[in-house]
């Protein structure tokens, strides 16, 4: 395979003699021109959409959400009802900013009158562009990923997520790989289940993780233990996770030591930790947690940005016992070479493989092993 540099002089080429990006980028605003437009869902996919739209020069009125009202915390835009899409925003468009309630958003909008002509899904626009000026921040950082990965997968995984991030086409599917969902954290190429595995699952939501683990290794494994501080999520895992043997559910979110943090409980998959605001939740870190109980032998993390925080609070399990690593690393820009760069840092023995388990720029995970 050639190197960083030659791929992403080609890349940038490519870009640069492409028609496609400002031809979409136009129909895009033209789609969206002379109306007032809402966001429907105002969780990191909103954010995200509002950041680009207005990068392009598109102003985005506030975001609809059936569950709350008030002031979106990120942007500070008004947070209104689906009734008022029909009372106060009966012209605007409206961008469907979720990524697993589409559908039922769609009948709900129906219902309420709204015609399909005024909504467009959330792949309408892509949310992961990058200005240059942003890019080049990150670009040693991608390089230093790239020749850190053990395999081509893997590195053409990381030039896809670039291509994302750099072209900002409407519609546009990644191009890179992409594996069954049902696989995530657990590829079979790359990951081989004990039955003694004592498994660590950093952000369980609703016990989803939990129940392919369990279907996985047929129900042969030692422990199971789960972290998840959005008290809803935490109860419904209980639920989804009741009669499975051997499984400790902790209502606790996880960071670099024991302490209370800012907790930003959000539409679904979207609730995370913050230093500054939201309700109030109790953190603690793998090492802590593990101090008098055996260690993890595999440690997953999908936390919303926390990874890098987490990461931080195993380095004692992951120096002595060298625990497989399955990390989410599409949160922030940086992830895809600051978390394998921390791991490595606290065992140099790790083979580091990256994944994409979605047709969107989300669920990209770092394996080390």
């Amino acid at each position: 395979m050639k190197s960083f540099k030659e791929e992403l002089a080609e890349l940038k080429m490519w870009i640069s003699e492409s028609y496609e990006s400002k031809r979409e980028t136009d129909w895009v605003k033209q789609q969206l021109a002379d109306k007032p437009l809402v966001l429907y869902g105002g969780g990191t996919i909103g954010s995200w959409a509002v950041y680009f739209l207005r990068h392009y020069g598109i102003n985005v009125t506030c975001f609809c959400d059936k569950n709350k009202t008030g002031v979106h915390g990120e942007t500070k835009l008004p947070v209104v009802s689906p009734q008022s899409l029909l009372t106060d925003y009966s012209d605007a468009n409206i961008i469907i900013s979720s990524t697993i309630y589409v559908n039922e958003i769609r009948r709900d909008l129906h219902r309420l009158g709204i015609t399909q002509e005024r909504l467009f899904s959330r792949s309408f626009i892509n949310f992961q562009y990058m200005t240059p000026e942003a890019f080049e921040f990150h670009l040693c950082g991608y390089e230093r990923a790239y020749n850190l990965f053990n395999d081509d997968v893997s590195r053409q995984t990381l030039l896809g997520r670039i291509k994302c991030c750099l072209t900002p086409f409407p519609l546009m599917q990644p191009p890179f790989t992409t594996y069954s969902p049902e696989l995530q954290y657990f590829d079979p190429e790359i990951i081989t289940l004990s039955q003694d595995e004592i498994f660590a699952d950093g952000g369980m939501y609703v016990g989803d993780t939990a129940e392919q683990f369990y279907k996985l290794s047929h129900g042969n494994y030692s422990h199971y233990y789960g972290f998840e501080p959005d008290k809803h999520n935490y109860a419904a895992a209980n639920k989804t996770l009741a009669g499975k043997p051997n499984m400790t559910l902790i209502s606790n979110g996880l960071w670099n030591c024991e302490t209370r943090l800012g907790f930003t409980d959000g539409p679904v998959g979207t609730s995370r930790l913050n230093e500054t605001d939201g309700n109030i939740v109790d953190v603690t870190s793998l090492d802590l947690y593990f101090s008098d109980k055996a260690s993890p032998t595999f440690i997953k993390m999908d936390i919303e940005g926390a990874e890098f925080e987490a990461l931080r609070g195993a380095e004692r399990i992951i120096r002595e016992h060298k625990p497989k690593l399955a990390i989410c690393v599409y949160h922030k820009p940086e992830d895809v070479y600051t978390l394998p760069e921390l791991a490595k840092s606290y065992r140099d023995d790790y083979k580091f493989y990256l994944r994409h388990y979605s047709n969107t720029s989300f669920e990209t995970v770092l394996y080390a092993v």
